[in-house]
């Protein structure tokens, strides 16, 4: 398949083809790496990383740390 290299602001922009945008699951927004390799671009999407809940209770600081709240006038069907 063969496009053209157009200007997009101060950038050159490549389309993706709907067909073959299809085949690697690309759509709007999706983050890609760019890199060039024998004088050809390659275009790769980013390998999308699961965050352990490990990770995440290891950022919780004091200053980002919830309250807990209680009320003793429940506001809808809440049982105490």
């Amino acid at each position: 398949m063969t496009t053209k290299i157009k200007m997009w602001g101060n950038s050159l922009a490549v389309r993706i083809p709907r067909e073959i945008s299809k085949k690697l699951n690309f759509k709007s927004g999706s983050s890609v790496v760019l890199s060039v390799k024998d004088k050809a671009v390659l275009v790769r999407p980013v390998k999308k990383s699961r965050t352990s809940i490990k990770d995440l209770v290891s950022q919780i600081t004091n200053e980002n740390k919830q309250t807990l709240v209680f009320d003793d006038n429940p506001q809808g069907k809440e049982i105490w």
